[in-house]
């Protein structure tokens, strides 16, 4: 595989494609719509949403670009050791987290976890996963989801400047973390094993409703399985199953 920079935009966009089985969808803004409109259980507690293929699309770079203010710093609103997220807002007033992967432009590997976080979390719809608007490689690989306003679990539990969340609301978050999950082993159309659940990959909609996000380490659970070995171990020292 050739790395990003000496590949044109075009091309890795249909090796993308070709990756995950997916022709992309025009190129206008999705439908703002609230999680529930977006893709609701059939009734409560079932772990099924919709059996339909992804809806995401591929940005351009000045469509992410002008959404964050230049990637200013003010937009900035996490920063790991392979990406940095930032809020932004689309045309229509839709607010969005664009990821950026850091140093992916000269580094393959970096394709091959871009390629596979798009593969899995592009396929799951469900309003307790965080949905995925798109993604955009030009100059850079970045995706796209909808911004989820009230930050992570964590950032909820340990800030000291916010005031401490109540036992109801704690109880709603990890039942519906708990669905959502259901839904990536269950329901979704291409079972998914996220491999690193934890309260800073839980993020929170102005209601307190648990979305799951980063699938940085996740991976598929072919239909006949109903076990999947992996090692060598990964995941956070803490939260992985031992």
């Amino acid at each position: 595989m050739k790395p990003l920079h000496l590949r044109s935009s075009g091309s890795f966009k249909r090796l993308l494609l070709l990756s995950i089985g997916h022709r992309s969808p025009p190129t206008t803004n999705p439908p703002v719509a609230d999680a529930d409109a977006r893709e609701s259980p059939e009734e409560p507690g079932s772990p099924r949403c919709s059996s339909s293929g992804p809806a995401w699309r591929c940005f351009s770079y000045d469509e992410v670009d002008r959404a964050t203010g230049g990637f200013h710093e003010r937009n900035l609103v996490g920063r790991g050791g392979s990406s940095e997220v930032y809020r932004g807002e689309l045309p229509g007033g839709r607010a969005v987290a664009v990821k950026r992967l850091l140093g992916a432009s000269a580094c393959e590997r970096r394709e091959r976890d871009f390629l596979a976080e798009l593969g899995t979390v592009g396929h799951a719809r469900h309003p307790n996963v965080c949905g995925l608007l798109g993604c955009c490689v030009d100059r850079d690989l970045y995706l796209v989801f909808d911004l989820s306003r009230r930050g992570s679990v964590a950032a909820n539990l340990h800030d000291e400047a916010l005031p401490a969340m109540g036992w109801a609301a704690r109880y709603g978050i990890a039942v519906g973390t708990a669905r959502g999950l259901e839904y990536l082993h269950k329901g979704c159309r291409r079972r998914i094993i996220h491999r690193d659940i934890k309260a800073s990959n839980v993020l929170l909609t102005d209601d307190l409703q648990p979305q799951i996000s980063d699938f940085g380490l996740a991976k598929w659970l072919p239909s006949e399985w109903t076990h999947r070995a992996i090692a060598p171990i990964e995941g956070t020292f803490g939260y992985a199953r031992r």
